[in-house]
């Protein structure tokens, strides 16, 4: 149970993890379009200053530097905010700067076989309904047990007329035999079958659904290494555009 616990906190510290390494991507986003806004402020400045371009194009681009930059500062407080949730669970200090290292991931088809500590939970589970059924069996069969006793006695305890200090053993069996129970133990299987089919029915359902995750797992993924590989051709074709612009804009056209 205490794994099964684990399992899921894992899961979170996941989320957490994937959400600081995708926010730190966005602000590396941020600083290559503040730089080339910055580039770009500059060869507008000296157009103004030609007369060949309006100072309102200027105010354009200080206003788009400030959004983003206040879209910059707002990403900044979420890596800082998810940091210090990850600093809870982990109860250690991370400074801003801290390396998260993704491990090394399976290819699509290569995916291992799914161990979940649910999974065993359930085996045990079984196994423990299985040994208390078999001990109804055993509380139907005879039990012979032996007992011993031995000690000092003060008076003799083997014999009323004799006041002196004695030693004394005891030994004996005892026979026991449960001829009847009222139907005790049939009703102890039948709770115990009824037991058994619950956590049958109850694994079945867990690995069903872990089934059905894994085959949307393996779509997305499929679905977002395509759409990877289209992004990359949009911003191959959105580079060359930006090209373009650049160019007009140095020679004044734009």
């Amino acid at each position: 149970k205490v794994q099964v616990i684990r399992f899921a906190l894992r899961e979170r510290i996941n989320q957490l993890f994937v959400n600081i390494e995708i926010l730190r991507s966005q602000q590396q986003l941020f600083v290559i379009s503040l730089e080339d806004l910055a580039a770009r402020k500059k060869q507008l400045q000296a157009a103004v200053e030609e007369g060949v371009a309006l100072s309102t194009e200027l105010t354009k681009i200080d206003v788009k530097i400030l959004e983003l930059e206040a879209q910059q500062e707002n990403v900044q407080y979420q890596i800082r905010a998810f940091l210090t949730t990850l600093e809870d669970y982990l109860g250690k200090d991370l400074p801003e700067s801290v390396q998260l290292v993704f491990p090394a991931f399976p290819g699509t088809v290569n995916i291992p076989a799914i161990q979940r500590p649910e999974q065993r939970l359930f085996q045990l589970q079984s196994e423990q309904v299985l040994a208390n059924a078999a001990l109804v069996d055993v509380r139907r069969k005879p039990q012979l047990s032996a007992f011993a006793q031995t000690g000092i006695g003060y008076p003799n305890p083997l014999n009323l007329f004799d006041n002196s200090v004695a030693p004394y053993g005891i030994i004996g069996l005892q026979f026991n035999w449960k001829i009847t129970d009222w139907k005790r133990d049939q009703m102890d299987k039948t709770i115990l079958s009824l037991q058994a089919q619950k956590i049958q029915n109850a694994r079945a359902t867990f690995e069903f659904n872990l089934q059905k995750q894994e085959a949307g797992y393996r779509t997305n993924i499929e679905r977002l290494q395509a759409q990877l590989a289209q992004d990359e051709e949009i911003a191959d074709l959105q580079a060359d555009i930006l090209k373009h612009l650049a160019v007009q804009l140095e020679e004044g056209i734009l």
